[in-house]
């Protein structure tokens, strides 16, 4: 009987320390994220890059967005993107390069087509508004973020988030009966995020992902990571822009 006791007590007591021992999703660690989150409204000008690498169904896919941008009040926003993509064993170095200087677009795929627009005239406004960032713009709900959190912890900089994909699973269903979406349906199996700051900065994001998209009776296995950083952050002066004398007009459509 003083053996049935002992063990009960001490099952008692490790079910106790877990309880104190709290959430494995720390508070620090979601305000670190919301106040990172909040300073994107701070963020004036910047360098950047952005790399998807995706498999679906066995195949690969690279993606690679990389420039800057110069957003000002009352000057027009300046800004460079270009992509590199990599699909089933080729490689096509700055297939699309999109530049935005003096409210005009312009677009270069690959070489074979040079396209300039004015932004004024696409929008059908004689001026183009100021692109600022809002306080506001970037708001995130620590508590409803909570729910769908299996863990989020912080150490130093570093913070990783690892989502609960059943609950994920359960919203998305929500949605895409609400919206009467019921050709597709998206499945998560794997849903993690790490993050670095600097300076209260969010500097890089990783997302690492797995799920399973169903169309139909089409079923595809879909994983990867997507990384997005950002640096120079409030340092760039100048884009680099290319000499655009030999784009023709055209229009966006």
């Amino acid at each position: 009987m003083k053996k049935l006791a002992a063990l009960v007590l001490s099952f008692g007591m490790l079910f106790s320390m877990a309880a104190c021992s709290g959430s494995k999703v720390s508070d620090d660690a979601l305000d670190k994220l919301e106040s990172s989150v909040k300073k994107f409204s701070e963020v004036k000008n910047a360098n950047y890059s952005a790399d998807m690498d995706m498999t679906v169904d066995k195949e690969n896919a690279k993606i690679k967005l990389y420039g800057g941008f110069i957003s000002e009040t009352k000057k027009p926003l300046q800004l460079s993107m270009i992509m590199d993509m990599e699909a089933s064993g080729q490689k096509l170095e700055k297939y699309m390069q999109l530049f935005v200087k003096d409210d005009t677009m312009y677009l270069n795929m690959m070489d074979m087509m040079k396209q300039k627009t004015s932004l004024k005239d696409a929008m059908g406004t004689a001026s183009i508004p100021n692109v600022n960032i809002d306080a506001d713009t970037f708001k995130m709900n620590k508590e409803d973020m909570k729910k769908f959190l299996k863990e989020a912890s912080v150490k130093g900089n570093d913070l990783k988030l690892s989502f609960d994909v059943e609950k994920l699973n359960e919203e998305t269903k929500k949605e895409t009966e609400k919206n009467n979406v019921t050709d597709a349906n998206v499945e998560f199996k794997k849903l993690d995020m790490d993050v670095t700051l600097n300076n209260d900065f969010m500097e890089k994001a990783v997302i690492t992902m797995e799920m399973t998209n169903t169309k139909g009776e089409t079923k595809q296995e879909m994983n990867g990571t997507i990384s997005l950083t950002v640096k120079d952050i409030n340092k760039v002066s100048s884009i680099d822009f290319p000499d655009f004398k030999d784009y023709k007009e055209g229009s966006i459509e």
